[in-house]
């Protein structure tokens, strides 16, 4: 083979082959990026949806929203709900009565103030659990809604417990990060191998020469 305008043939064998594996792990590594962003999501759901339903069972948070419900109840409300979103790795767990008042908040001062997303509180409320993605307190949360039941069944207030965008950001972050270090390593070998493939082709052909 001749060189095409003045470029050495192992130059151009080189880029050939670093391309074909810049587009090749460039289209795998989209994929990837799709497959484990909407697992991480789903994995998201789950994670609040059953730390919701774990907390909206729980005895001290069903005694804590009951009407006769001491002060001493309400502050062990939001000892807990503070330990469970520790626990679960959850930035917010917010329980809420049936009059949309706050017995706990990450932020101490909310605790007893109105909640937020009282559209969102009166669907859960009416029996609806729920995810809902607003602007609160905290920022914008994702968040999922689920009531709560006496001893009679009937509802006495609720939970919300989510993670903030910046929160989901980040998370998704770290579970792509493998992927780009897989990419790298594999461009780099491909280079590796493009340099080797070259040089043996130039030998081939001193050799016929």
């Amino acid at each position: 083979m001749k060189q095409i305008k003045n470029i050495p043939l192992y130059v151009i064998i080189i880029g050939i082959v670093v391309m074909a594996t810049v587009i090749s792990l460039g289209t795998t590594g989209i994929l990837l990026q799709q497959v484990i962003e909407k697992n991480e999501r789903e994995n998201i759901n789950l994670r609040l949806k059953s730390t919701a339903q774990i907390a909206a069972s729980d005895p001290i948070i069903i005694r804590g929203l009951s009407l006769n419900a001491s002060k001493s109840d309400k502050s062990s409300v939001q000892i807990y709900a503070q330990r469970l979103a520790n626990t679960a790795n959850i930035d917010f767990v917010v329980v809420v009565n049936d009059d949309l008042y706050r017995l706990s908040h990450p932020n101490d001062k909310q605790i007893g103030k109105k909640f937020s997303s009282p559209q969102d509180a009166r669907q859960t409320l009416q029996g609806k659990a729920h995810f809902s993605t607003k602007v609160g307190v905290l920022g914008l949360g994702y968040r999922y809604f689920d009531p709560v039941y006496d001893a009679n069944h009937d509802i006495i207030g609720l939970v919300s417990v989510g993670l903030t965008e910046d929160t989901i950001a980040r998370s998704i972050k770290t579970a792509r990060r493998p992927i780009f270090v897989g990419l790298t390593v594999g461009l780099l070998i491909g280079i590796v191998g493009a340099i080797f493939l070259a040089k043996w082709i130039k030998k081939i052909r001193l050799k016929i020469a």
